[in-house]
């Protein structure tokens, strides 16, 4: 059974390399847990911190953290959003939502939130294995993703997670946007 907070260090079962993070004597380990509504004040902050760091023209800001608040808000069934905590505060988020396409086997991974001086250090994979594990355990069979082309970190890391690249979304009559990549990953 998934356990909604984990230490960090834990492997998830997940086939691929796992990182191990260094607890340092002058911090508490970290953890990844489920959102829960007293979480909202510090959430909120992460998704204002990741919409400042995105370009003005960049049309994906005026929707990610409208996208984010309206699942955590509304809790819909068989959706998971994970936080990574650090010393008692939230640093990281991200989290799966159904997709109303494949027969209810397709979900969508909603966008990693991660403190700019904690990227690039593991705790995105963390949170990654975290997610997909839920999402597993959800039923789910595939995870689908978009992102945008001008985040390359986002982009290695999720290429290196296994997700593969598509050629266009597969939802019906979505409009296409080129700056907008499509990803999917098998996670049965």
């Amino acid at each position: 059974m998934f356990s909604p907070e984990l230490p960090l260090n834990h492997t998830s079962g997940l086939s691929g390399s796992h990182v191990s993070l260094p607890n340092h004597k002058h911090e508490k380990p970290g953890s990844i847990r489920l959102y829960r509504m007293t979480d909202r004040v510090a959430v909120e902050k992460i998704i204002r911190e990741a919409e400042d760091e995105l370009p003005i023209q960049h049309a994906s800001k005026l929707n990610i953290g409208r996208t984010v608040r309206y699942w955590l808000e509304d809790g819909y069934a068989r959706a998971g959003f994970y936080l990574f905590d650090l010393c008692n505060e939230v640093v990281g988020l991200v989290g799966f939502t159904p997709l109303e396409i494949g027969f209810g086997e397709v979900c969508q991974l909603q966008p990693l939130f991660l403190r700019a001086n904690l990227r690039g250090k593991g705790y995105g994979q963390q949170l990654l294995d975290h997610t997909i594990n839920g999402a597993r355990e959800s039923g789910y069979r595939r995870c689908y993703l978009e992102l945008s082309a001008h985040l390359e970190d986002a982009v290695r890391l999720v290429e290196n997670y296994g997700f593969y690249k598509m050629p266009a979304s597969p939802r019906q009559g979505y409009p296409h946007d080129p700056s907008i990549r499509h990803y999917m990953k098998y996670i049965f």
